[in-house]
């Protein structure tokens, strides 16, 4: 359920190359998509701690971002309010990927 403060994205990190990258990306990102709310996870913890951080954020989308993604010059985003796997985006096309994940999470509720 979202709540009027919740998160359209939350942003998952693994790694300590990823963890330095996902401050300027959140910030590109929230330049580029100024109508979407981002939530940054600070607090480490293992992927499934952050993936439950996630869900209890009322985001739609997580973006996974770790050290093998950023090696390949790839996000994840993973829907977290549907069935619906997880796929990949360039970085330099990220934030049109998450526009389309969110119109399509919006359209099936």
């Amino acid at each position: 359920m979202r709540t009027p403060s919740s998160a359209d994205v939350y942003i998952v990190v693994s790694g300590p190359h990823a963890s330095g990258f996902s401050l300027g990306l959140i910030e590109r990102l929230r330049d580029e998509l100024p109508g979407r709310r981002f939530e940054l996870n600070l607090g480490g913890g293992a992927l499934k701690t952050q993936f439950r951080r996630a869900d209890r954020s009322g985001a739609a989308l997580a973006v996974i971002l770790g050290d093998d993604e950023l090696q390949r010059g790839v996000a994840a985003l993973k829907p977290l309010r549907r069935e619906a796997g997880q796929s990949e985006s360039p970085l330099s096309a990220l934030a049109a990927a998450i526009e389309s994940a969110l119109a399509v999470a919006a359209a099936q509720t």
